[in-house]
């Protein structure tokens, strides 16, 4: 038991999150590392209704929910989340901007999105014929 530390909950000035930089046309951004509590306000709205056909999360929304809740104006305590009081105004970024932010995403909220990479590589579209075939 000597070298177990006791649980103490932590509070907003301990806890660290990671946090990368992003450059955007309009300027810097930083991506902070998403808490529980965001996780799970992303996944509430992305969600499709109850009885939707498809179920599940409209990757749509959750794509947008994640940078709406990882997307801050410094890496300093205090910061401000940059699109929250205006969502659309991802929509007016570029293409190439916003995978940017999404790659960043993953890789602060331990996505991994490298390996998904390669396992795409690997695993055949549907209806593809497979290898051995």
């Amino acid at each position: 038991m000597a070298d177990r530390r006791p649980y103490r909950v932590p509070t907003p000035e301990t806890v660290q999150r990671r946090k990368e930089w992003v450059s955007l046309d309009g300027g810097d951004v930083c991506v902070w590392e998403m808490t529980v509590v965001e996780s799970l306000m992303v996944a509430e709205h992305a969600a499709r209704p109850p009885g939707h056909p498809l179920g599940g999360a409209d990757p749509k929304e959750l794509g947008i929910w994640k940078v709406i809740a990882s997307v801050y104006d410094t890496d300093q305590p205090g910061a401000q989340q940059v699109f929250v009081a205006n969502p659309k105004a991802i929509g007016s970024l570029r293409l190439e901007e916003f995978a940017r932010l999404s790659q960043a995403i993953g890789r602060v909220n331990g996505d991994f999105p490298e390996e998904e990479e390669a396992l795409r590589d690997f695993t055949p579209a549907p209806g593809a014929p497979k290898p051995s075939e």
